[in-house]
C-alpha cells in the first residue's frame, strides 16, 4: 500500500504539472490596447525607455495602432530623440491626416530636428485644419526664428497676435523677435503685455530685463533681474540675465562673477560660456575671453556670435591672420543681422584704439553684410 500511495502521489504531481503547462500554453500575449495602457503608465511615471519598448511592441503587433505611435512620439521627444519622434508622428499623421494637432506635433519634432522646410509645411497643414489657431502661427514664427529670419518671424508672430491678443504667448514671442531686431522699445511693450496677462511668466520677465538693458535703462534692468533672482537664487537663467544687465552697465567684473556662478550650476551650457567670453572681452581679459569662447564652440560649433567675438578679440590685438580666420568661419554660418552686429562691435573698438587689423576686419564685414542682404532679398 505504501508503494501504491507513493505512486498515486506521483500521478497527482504529474497531472498538476501537465495542467500548469497547458495553462501556460494557453496564456495570451497582451493586446495592443493593453500595451498602450501599460506604455502610457510607464511614460507618465518617467520610465521612458520602458515606455518606448512597450509602444514599439504595440506597433509591431498592430501597425495601425494610432495610440501607440502617439505615445512613441511623445516618449522619443522626452528623450530628445527628435528624428525618431518625428518618424512616429509621421505614422500618426498617415493614420489620421485630418487632425490639426497631429500635424502640429509632427511639426514641432521636425523643428527640433532642424528640418525647417518640412516643419513649416506641417504647421501650415495644421493651420489649414484649424484656421484660428494661434499656436500654429507661433510655430511658423518659431521656424523663422531658428533660421535667423527675424523679420519674417516678427510678421508671423504679429499675425498670431491678431488671433490671440489675450494670450501671453502671442505677446512674448513677438517681443522675442523684436529683441533680435533691436526694437527694444517694442519688445518692452509686448513683454509687459504678456506679464499683465500672466504675471508669473518667467520668460517674459527675463525678456523684460533684456529689453530694459537694450534701452540702456541699466539700473531698472538690474533691479528687475535681482528681484527675480531673489525668488529663485539657484536658477541659472536668472543668474545669466543678471549677468547680462551688469555687463551692459559696464560692471564687467560683477558680470563675470555671475556667469561663473551660473556655470557652476550648468557647466556645459554653450551660451553661458559664450556670454562669459564676451564679458571677459569687455573687461580686457583677452586670453580668458578666448579660452571661454573656445569652450563654448566645443559645445556648439554653430554659434556665429562667438566666432565674431573671437575675430574681434584678435583684431583688437592687431592679429589680422587669426581674426580673418575666425570671421570667415562666422560669416559662413551667419545672417546679415549678425554680420551687422559684428560691424558695430568693430566700429566701437576702432573708436577706442584703431589699428590695421580692425580696419581690415571692417572692410571684410561691410562687404559681406551687403552680399548677405542681397542674398536674403532674393
Amino acid at each position: 500500500m505504501r508503494f501504491f500511495t507513493m505512486f498515486c502521489s506521483s500521478l497527482v504531481i504529474l497531472s498538476a504539472v501537465a495542467s500548469m503547462a497547458q495553462q501556460k500554453d494557453t496564456v495570451k500575449p497582451p493586446t495592443s490596447e493593453e500595451l498602450d495602457v501599460r506604455g502610457m503608465s510607464l511614460l507618465t511615471s518617467g520610465k521612458i525607455d520602458e515606455a518606448i519598448a512597450t509602444f514599439l511592441q504595440a506597433t509591431k503587433q498592430n501597425p495601425k495602432d494610432l495610440e501607440a505611435f502617439l505615445g512613441l512620439g511623445q516618449a522619443y521627444g522626452e528623450k530628445r530623440r527628435f528624428h525618431e519622434a518625428a518618424a512616429a508622428f509621421r505614422s500618426v499623421v498617415a493614420l489620421n491626416p485630418n487632425k490639426g494637432d497631429f500635424h502640429f506635433s509632427l511639426a514641432g519634432m521636425l523643428l527640433e530636428d532642424n528640418q525647417f522646410r518640412d516643419s513649416k509645411t506641417e504647421f501650415e497643414k495644421a493651420l489649414a485644419l484649424d484656421p484660428t489657431s494661434v499656436k500654429c502661427r507661433v510655430g511658423i514664427g518659431n521656424v523663422y526664428m531658428r533660421q535667423k529670419r527675424y523679420s519674417e518671424a516678427r510678421n508671423a508672430y504679429q499675425n498670431a497676435l491678431g488671433f490671440g491678443s489675450e494670450l501671453p504667448l502671442a505677446h512674448a514671442t513677438l517681443a522675442d523677435a523684436d529683441i533680435q531686431l533691436n526694437r527694444f522699445g517694442d519688445a518692452l511693450e509686448e513683454y509687459e503685455a504678456a506679464l499683465r496677462l500672466s504675471p508669473k511668466n518667467l520668460g517674459a520677465a527675463i525678456g523684460r530685463a533684456s529689453a530694459l538693458s537694450g534701452l540702456k535703462r541699466h539700473s531698472e534692468a538690474e533691479k528687475v533681474a535681482r528681484a527675480m533672482l531673489a525668488t529663485s537664487p539657484k536658477e541659472p537663467d536668472l543668474i545669466s540675465v543678471l549677468a547680462q544687465t551688469l555687463d551692459a552697465a559696464d560692471k564687467h567684473e560683477e558680470a563675470i562673477a555671475q556667469y561663473n556662478a551660473a556655470l557652476k550650476l550648468r557647466p556645459d551650457d554653450p551660451i553661458l560660456l559664450g556670454n562669459l567670453g564676451w564679458a571677459q572681452y569687455n573687461a580686457g581679459m583677452y586670453e580668458d575671453a578666448l579660452k571661454s569662447s573656445r569652450k563654448a564652440l566645443a559645445k556648439d560649433s554653430k554659434q556665429a556670435y562667438v566666432l565674431f567675438n573671437i575675430g574681434l578679440i584678435y583684431a583688437v590685438q592687431n592679429n589680422w591672420g587669426e581674426a580673418q580666420n575666425a570671421y570667415r568661419q562666422a560669416i559662413a554660418i551667419s545672417v546679415s543681422s549678425e554680420i551687422h552686429a559684428g560691424v558695430n562691435d568693430l566700429q566701437d573698438a576702432q573708436k577706442k584704439k584703431p589699428n590695421p587689423a580692425l580696419k581690415s576686419a571692417l572692410a571684410l564685414l561691410r562687404g559681406e553684410e551687403l552680399q548677405a542682404l542681397l542674398k536674403e532679398k532674393d
